[in-house]
């Protein structure tokens, strides 16, 4: 390594299209420039990688001082396995940041050849973590020791907004965010009715009541078609760059959102949200941030049950504004001491 430059591999998903994986993908870069203190040279890899590393990509990596890993949903059975040999051929120092456990509801889950890579992965790194207590609880079961593991939360908690004015808010008004997740999750189609009627009723509702500006919040172009079947009146589509959309999040009053990072993104932006969760990562999330009320399963959706929960939060969200802003001064913590653990280890690379 030279002693002016830190020359990091970085591994992550690649679907730039989806806000979720981008905002994961620039907030570990926020906190790279923040906290290692030494100037940076970053190199992206895909997340693919690990099953198909030809000898270019192994040099490039191994040129590398170091080689970052995640964070976001790679703990998934599509992902998956890692080859094993390919992780043993890298040979800087690797780190896991910030890993999350996907299973949908009703989804397969992850096959022996799967943890077994996940077991050496996490082995092999000197340093790991992951997002959430259920992920921590899912390598702990497949014999990762716990102590190796840190939990971080989700980097993209942090991801850093930006300001933009192409979009409207009436600051006299109150705004409402909705967000319903594209074609990626099978089971959709079993509760697709009963979560657009409840997105109608609660987007007429608030608009109705109080004359509020209702948005939805697209996060990956595949909501198109989900855009169309919603009835809403005064409803705006607000599809920005990452940033520019978590700065949107920011200045929302409430958010009904599916994505997990609909979610993560609101939380981020201090924004109280109901999520309507259709996989393990989403209720995860919410035990996660001491807030588990805020997440809904769909297999347990009611009609009228979404309008009465938003509704509920509305009316306590200066209450629910101040817990989140604590438990992020918590999760701020945690993602610091373990920048630390990595900027020391980049030191020692000196």
């Amino acid at each position: 390594m030279s002693k002016q430059l830190l020359k990091v591999g970085h591994i992550h998903i690649w679907d730039r299209r989806n806000k979720g994986n981008d905002a994961i993908t620039k907030s570990v870069r926020d906190m790279l420039s923040q906290e290692i203190k030494m100037p940076l040279e970053v190199e992206d890899f895909p997340i693919e990688i690990f099953q198909n590393l030809n000898d270019v990509n192994l040099k490039r990596l191994n040129d590398c001082d170091l080689v970052l890993v995640g964070g976001g949903g790679i703990y998934h059975h599509q992902l998956l396995p890692f080859d094993i040999k390919n992780i043993r051929k890298i040979k800087v120092p690797l780190i896991v940041f910030g890993a999350g456990y996907i299973r949908e509801i009703g989804g397969q889950s992850i096959d022996d050849a799967g943890k077994e890579s996940l077991l050496e992965l996490n082995d092999h790194a000197a340093l790991s973590s992951v997002r959430d207590f259920k992920t921590m609880e899912f390598l702990s079961d497949l014999g990762v020791a716990q102590g190796k593991i840190d939990i971080v939360g989700d980097p993209a908690i942090f991801l850093q907004g930006s300001r933009n004015n192409d979009v409207k808010f009436d600051t006299g008004r109150i705004k409402i965010g909705l967000n319903i997740n594209y074609s990626n999750w099978p089971g959709f189609i079993k509760y697709e009715e009963l979560i657009i009627n409840s997105y109608n009723q609660v987007g007429n509702y608030f608009f109705k009541k109080f004359g509020a500006q209702i948005y939805y919040l697209k996060h990956h172009p595949d909501e198109s078609g989900i855009i169309k079947k919603l009835d809403i009146e005064n409803l705006e589509v607000v599809d920005l760059e990452t940033r520019s959309q978590k700065y949107a999040y920011a200045r929302l009053d409430l958010v009904l959102g599916m994505m997990l990072h609909s979610a993560v993104l609101a939380f981020g932006a201090e924004t109280p949200f109901i999520n309507l969760g259709y996989d393990i990562r989403n209720k995860s999330f919410g035990d996660f941030i001491g807030l588990p009320e805020l997440v809904i399963c769909a297999n347990e959706l009611q009609e009228n049950m979404l309008s009465g929960r938003m509704l509920d939060i509305f009316e306590r969200r200066e209450e629910y504004k101040k817990k989140i802003r604590l438990r992020k001064e918590e999760i701020f913590q945690s993602q610091t001491d373990f920048w630390g653990k990595i900027n020391d280890m980049a030191l020692d690379l000196k």
